[in-house]
């Protein structure tokens, strides 16, 4: 700030003896000071030149030029690229990235900050960096969630002996560490005094057999199977039939991925044989009775809860129950007897559920069959696996299903198309390629009979005041609608026409961009729009699906939620031990288990991103097609075309592009405009790989104009994988 001397020119002379110059002192030079002073030279200078204190204005300024002092930074303690723990105040939407926005508050002051993952929520206290301030308002970009850390994830560098952030969101400043460790060693520590102490080896970074375990370290989701859990289960055995449901004469069949190892869900279907129902089917989907394993309280109930779900990684799966139960007892493993809670539904010509009878039953699983044996099954290529079982399951599941998706399209479900890709890796766990995962009519088969099956218990403990965990997903935010309205008119797209949506109002604009350069950033954008699903007593809906009455009951090995809708099932219908009514404590689960859902989800990401990152280090200077998915002040988040890997191209490497150094941000249109270039939301464009950084998970990339584009190589060279490992239980996001 700059201080402006006024020269007074009045001519009333009362007022000029305030602006009379101060005589002048005589000068010295500093040789003559000196020697006057009787110090040494050094001395001298010492306290002549001595440091000078920001609050003592005297030592800034001298008698001649002394001005008004600069703010302290005690008076604003703010500056670009400081750490803060800031507290959310609000969720902000913006449809424009991957991510979402925030409003924070740091010791009185607001704080905008992006690239908050949808997990956060108001009130959670995370870390931001900050950066430029516009105006009053600071910007920043998230860090992490600030938990009740003493523990934290780092590196170890030998040549340093200091411990560095596993990745690029991290704030702590390495670390002195004397303990005697493996170059590149990740660990867990806590800081002790300006040192790390080492609390446990996790793996080296530079193995990628450690990306999964670090993921789950950095997310809390690192819970193993413990030997108490073990020892628990050594003497389950199957139960005798009693008063059980007897199953095992249906041709029951699993369908899975190729590399699945639990199989929870079996089903069969015939035609009606009542002729008071033309048309209509009887349709059985049996799940494994975890409930009669995992009684209420019990260690293993315990820990489950702790758990709340198993995550998948690419490589392999951290389970909520012990192996003993999730890859034997309770895996409906085929042409042995399992324990099953099965759900008996009969549906209409129309798909409409006329009747559910929940039995408690032995069954015997009849083939295993993979997704694409049914695929191809479907398509007229029947394989030796399922000819026994075609006529008797696989025909009538699939005329069943057609009638089930058309009630789907006619009651109006969001029908958004998502990418998800798959991993392949060699036998060193190096990823070999990467590829999308096809849309299968098998997956959506099974996924139809898990809906009508969920939807089938919420109805049958709802109409009866039962309590149930449900499985709610709330009507979009108007201002994320809004948003997507805004942006839909100003690329010249048919826009939304009302604030609050249906289902198909959203399958109308999806269907409008089908096919066309702007179908995958829309269907993006329509499922950013969406709130999170999650569990609730209370039975709210489910928008997503277009559904009144929604619980999950199909996966009980790999979800808490599950586990309690069959415990509430049993004590209804009194089929026996397990059962329970208890409402006590039922939000506070459901809040941990939407919370831990959430966790293992950016696990998953977390993990995905470094395998990514790894695999993309042999690509740097590399050219590719992408889109960009996210704009911000900062630069542009692009995807990959080829991989569906995401990359930053920073503002910084933008204006190598041209002679001009001005930028401007347009959030309303989601523009980044650097010098004469404009970089929108959805636009596709080149890119040359700067920078992959497995450790740091960091992927940089430059724009490169058309002049300058050059062949692009094939980036999946090998077509040999040695293992492939598909996530073919994650559902949609908003399922």
């Amino acid at each position: 700030m700059k201080t402006l001397i006024s020269k007074n020119k009045s001519s009333h002379g009362k007022d000029q003896h305030l602006h009379k110059k101060a005589p002048k002192k005589p000068f010295k030079g500093l040789a003559k000071e000196q020697e006057e002073s009787g110090l040494s030279k050094a001395e001298f200078y010492k306290k002549k030149f001595k440091k000078r204190k920001k609050d003592d204005h005297d030592a800034f300024f001298s008698e001649k030029t002394q001005k008004k002092p600069r703010a302290s930074l005690s008076a604003s303690p703010l500056q670009k690229g400081m750490f803060v723990h800031v507290r959310i105040k609000e969720i902000l939407s913006d449809t424009g990235n991957i991510y979402l926005s925030a409003l924070g508050n740091y010791q009185g002051k607001d704080i905008f900050i992006e690239r908050v993952p949808d997990t956060i929520s108001t009130d959670q206290t995370v870390v931001v960096k900050l950066g430029a301030r516009q105006k009053k308002l600071w910007m920043g970009d998230y860090i992490r969630l600030l938990r009740d850390e003493t523990q934290l994830l780092g590196f170890f560098d030998a040549k340093t002996k200091m411990i560095f952030p596993i990745h690029r969101k991290k704030d702590f400043t390495p670390i002195p560490c004397t303990a005697s460790l493996p170059d590149q060693m990740v660990v867990v520590f806590e800081e002790k005094e300006g040192a790390a102490l080492i609390k446990e080896e996790i793996g080296l970074i530079t193995s990628p057999k450690s990306y999964s375990k670090v993921a789950a370290f950095n997310q809390g989701v690192w819970k193993l199977i413990t030997e108490e859990e073990e020892a628990f289960c050594k003497n389950f055995k199957i139960p005798e039939l009693g008063k059980r449901d007897d199953l095992r004469s249906l041709d029951l069949v699993t369908i899975d991925g190729s590399d699945a190892k639990d199989f929870d869900d079996a089903v069969w279907a015939e035609p009606d044989p009542d002729p008071r129902n033309p048309g209509g089917y009887r349709i059985v989907v049996a799940i494994a009775d975890v409930s009669y394993y995992v009684r209420e309280g019990s260690i293993l109930d315990q820990k489950a809860r702790d758990r709340g779900n198993s995550v998948y990684f690419p490589d392999y799966v951290l389970p909520m129950l012990p192996e003993c139960l999730s890859n034997d007892l309770c895996s409906l493993r085929p042409h042995v007897d399992r324990a099953c809670l099965a759900a008996d539904m009969i549906i209409t010509k129309n798909g409409k559920l006329k009747h559910v009878h929940i039995k408690r039953a032995l069954m015997c699983s009849k083939a295993r069959l993979t997704y694409d044996d049914v695929e191809k099954a479907i398509h007229g290529k029947v394989n030796q696996k399922v000819e026994p079982v075609y006529h008797s399951t696989i025909l009538p599941l699939l005329n069943a299903y057609k009638i089930l998706r058309q009630a789907r399209d006619e009651r109006g479900s969001l029908d958004i198309h998502t990418k998800e890709h798959e991993i392949f890796f060699d036998k060193d766990n190096h990823v070999q390629k990467v590829e999308v995962r096809k849309n299968l009519i098998s997956y959506q088969l099974i996924e139809e009979m898990m809906v009508l099956a969920n939807v089938a218990v919420a109805k049958t403990l709802g109409n009866r005041d039962y309590p149930c965990m449900y499985r709610i997903h709330p009507a979009p935010d108007t201002i994320k609608v809004q948003n997507l309205k805004i942006f839909s008119k100003a690329l010249g797209l048919p826009a939304l026409k009302s604030d609050t949506p249906t289902p198909h109002d959203f399958n109308r604009l999806l269907e409008a961009v089908k096919g066309g350069p702007y179908d995958g950033l829309i269907n993006d954008l329509v499922l950013r729009c969406q709130a999170q699903a999650q569990y609730s007593p209370m039975n709210q809906g489910h928008y997503g699906l277009g559904l009144t009455d929604y619980a999950h009951f199909t996966s009980p090995i790999r979800r808490y939620a599950d586990l309690i809708v069959h415990r509430l099932l049993v004590h209804l219908f009194d089929l026996g031990e397990g059962g329970t009514k208890s409402t006590e404590g039922l939000q506070s689960i459901a809040d941990h288990i939407s919370q831990t859902e959430r966790q293992a989800a950016s696990a998953e990401r977390e993990a995905d991103e470094r395998f990514l990152a790894a695999y993309l280090e042999k690509c740097v200077g590399d050219t590719f097609d992408a889109v960009i998915v996210g704009v911000n002040q900062s630069g542009l988040f692009i995807e990959l075309s080829d991989l569906h890997a995401e990359a930053f191209v920073p503002k910084r490497v933008l204006f190598n592009l041209t002679q001009r150094v001005s930028s401007y941000f347009d959030q309303a249109l989601h523009i980044l405009r650097v010098g004469h270039l404009s970089f929108q939301l959805g636009m596709s464009l080149k890119v040359r790989l700067l920078e992959a950084n497995a450790i740091t998970c960091q992927v940089i990339a430059e724009v490169v104009l058309d002049q300058q584009a050059t062949k692009k190589k094939d980036k999946n060279p090998s077509q040999n994988s040695k293992k492939s490992l598909q996530k073919d239980k994650k559902k949609r996001k908003f399922l």
